[in-house]
Order: structure tokens, then sequence, then C-alpha cells
């Protein structure tokens, strides 16, 4: 079984927002981990803690210390000093010491929606790194900034050249994102691996559109994502990693790639690295062909099918996991 494999309840959102007590769903995965020899949790404590009542963070966070699983705090604010910081504080006392932070709110590389020029909004985001990276350093925090379906891999190279050559500032590479970037996983892997602190193991079935493709929620393993290359070869290169088994959304992501706009903020990409997008882009597309899948969205009325449907592919992504 691969080492420091951890449960991310990112894609639980919408079973935690109809939970009358939130914090009762990282007691309730807690106990899932704990059974299936998983090794850690990683949340936004946003989702559930309201009115910023940390004495909650901090109790919730003790109570997996005691149950001897290491913890990742995620935080969703966007070039917010304080609140990275008071993640960063709790972190300093998980056996594993990241915060995965985003850069943008985007998703579906939908960098026109970003008014200023994308290379300018690339130096705003290294100054506010510049300010961060020495509280990391003082709590012996490392940062993980996530492709959140905004940055590729040469954004990634551009922002972390600025940075030393330890890994206080690194990348939470989420497998999956890569292909919303048009880029495929493993060519991403491979440009940015020495800067890598979390990886989010995450599958997709891949739909083809008139206007580029559908990123669709499935258990990890079933989808189009070639997840075993890519997992043994981060093993290989950086064995202690930690890696969250994330699924995807509920709701389908579209990657608008065939229109002009899509491409007016993305720099030149290598031809070998294209032709290796395109390929994997066609091979995962030609094996969905003749598959159907369910709108996930459609059964949003019905709780109890959306709840049933969340566990079960939370556990059919941990068996998955388990066996490479």
């Amino acid at each position: 079984m691969l080492k420091n494999i951890g449960l991310n309840l990112s894609s639980l959102n919408y079973y935690i927002s109809k939970s009358k007590n939130r914090l009762d769903v990282i007691i309730e995965f807690l106990d899932i981990a704990k059974k299936n020899n998983i090794r850690g949790l990683e949340f936004y404590p946003s989702t559930f803690i309201e009115n910023k009542d940390f004495y909650k963070l901090d109790k919730t966070c003790s109570n997996i210390r005691l149950n001897n699983l290491f913890y990742i705090l995620d935080c969703d604010k966007i070039f917010d000093l304080n609140a990275v910081k008071k993640l960063i504080i709790n972190a300093k006392l998980s056996k594993k010491k990241i915060v995965v932070i985003v850069l943008t709110k985007i998703l579906e590389c939908k960098r026109h929606l970003i008014k200023k020029d994308w290379d300018e909004y690339i130096e705003d985001s290294i100054k506010f790194l510049k300010k961060l990276e020495p509280i990391a350093r003082e709590y012996d925090v490392k940062i993980a900034i996530e492709n959140h379906q905004d940055f590729d891999s040469n954004d990634f190279i551009r922002i972390l050249d600025s940075f030393d050559k330890d890994d206080t500032i690194g990348i939470n590479f989420d497998i999956g994102n890569a292909f919303a970037v048009c880029e495929d996983p493993m060519v991403f892997c491979k440009k940015i691996i020495d800067k890598i602190n979390n990886v989010h193991i995450k599958d997709y079935n891949i739909k083809e559109t008139k206007e580029g493709f559908m990123l669709l929620n499935c258990s990890i393993g079933k989808g189009s994502v070639k997840l075993k290359p890519i997992i043994n070869f981060i093993e290989k290169k950086k064995p202690n990693i930690t890696k969250m088994i994330e699924p995807g959304q509920l709701t389908p992501r579209h990657i608008k790639k065939n229109n002009k706009i899509f491409w007016k903020k993305i720099g030149p990409r290598l031809i070998d690295e294209k032709k290796k997008f395109d390929a994997s882009l066609s091979e995962a597309i030609l094996a969905n062909k003749e598959k159907s899948f369910k709108n996930l969205n459609n059964y949003k009325n019905n709780d109890e099918f959306i709840f049933k449907f969340l566990k079960n592919q939370i556990i059919e992504s941990i068996n998955y996991t388990k066996k490479l």
C-alpha cells in the first residue's frame, strides 16, 4: 500500500452543507479512515466551522491527533495573510505540517474572468507568497499551492523559481485538474515533481462537447485519468509525500478549449507537450464515446440518494487506491 495516504473531504461539500452538525461529518469520515488504514484527513475549515469559531477548529484537530492521524488544512481565501496564518498555527501541530492554498477563484481555466493581465496576476501572486514564506518558515509549515483549474505547469515554474530551493513554498498537485488547463497529467507532473508538497488523487470521466470537453465526477480508478503510472512516478521520486484521495465535485466542469477566449491568457505550449495532451484527450474521449453518464445535479433534491452515492464513492476510491 502507498505511504501517507489520506482522505480529502472537499468532494463532500454538498453532504456537509446538508448536515445539521457539520463537524459530525469529520468524525464520521475519521472513523472510515481509521477502519481503512487511511492515515490522514484534509479539509477546508471554513466548510465546517461557521462564524470563525477557531475553538471548534482546535478541538477538531486535537481529536484527529488523538486518533493518531495527520491533518492538512485548506484555505479558500485569496491573498489573505491572516487567514492563512491562522491555519499555519494549527497545522504546526499536525504530523504533516501542510497548508493548501488557492490563488484564484476561477475554475475550468476561465482566465478571461480575471480582469488583470495574466502576467501581472502571476506577479501579484509572487508578491503575496513572498510575504507568506517567512510566516510559514517560522512555524516550520509547508505551503502547497493547488493547481485549481487555473495555473498550468509553466506558471508554477515561473512562480516557484522566485523562491529558495527548499520546499517551504511548493505545489499541491491535483492530478485530474491538469486536464482542465489542457495539459497531460504525466507531463505536468514531471515538470513540477521537485516542487510538489502534497498530491490530490483525482479521476474524471471525459466527454467531448462542441466547445471542448466535460470533466465528470467518478470514483477514483473508474475514470479516464491514467493514475497508476503517475502515482508510481511520484512514489519513486518523492516517497514520503502525502497523497490525498479526492473524487471530483458533483458539478461537471466544462473546458471550452475550442473557444478563442479560452486561450487568450494562456502562453504558448511546446509542440511535443501539445501532441501528448491531444493524444491523451482523444484516448479518453474515445473510451467514453458510447458511455452514458448520470447528471448528478438532477438528484440534488434527493438527499438520501446523494448521501449514499457520495459515501459509496469514497469507499470505492479508498479500495482502489489501497491496491496501488
